[in-house]
């Protein structure tokens, strides 16, 4: 009988199959062919990107706690100093 929680597994596959496709996205690739199209020279993906930014009406930007801890930010430790300021203010207020 499997004792292990349904996330467990989920972990444990998860490991499996980044350890299978290891080298592939240490050289920088993906286990998937995504598409046949050759990508632009990077300077027009730059300018591309940049025209996409003028023309956005909003602009939504997601990362993991890694960002965030790369820049320094320990909001998400409920007992740091910025928590309190920032997050837990806010909530009770």
């Amino acid at each position: 009988m499997n004792k292990q929680t349904m996330y467990e597994q989920l972990v444990i596959q998860t490991q499996m199959n980044y350890s299978q496709y290891y080298g592939v996205y240490a050289t920088g690739g993906t286990a998937v062919k995504l598409t046949d199209k050759k990508p632009l020279p990077y300077e027009e993906q730059i300018q591309l990107f940049a025209q996409k930014i003028k023309e956005a009406d909003h602009i939504i930007i997601g990362g993991a706690s890694g960002l965030s801890a790369a820049g320094g930010g320990d909001f998400y430790y409920t007992d740091s100093p910025s928590y309190k300021k920032h997050w837990l203010y806010n909530i009770w207020c």
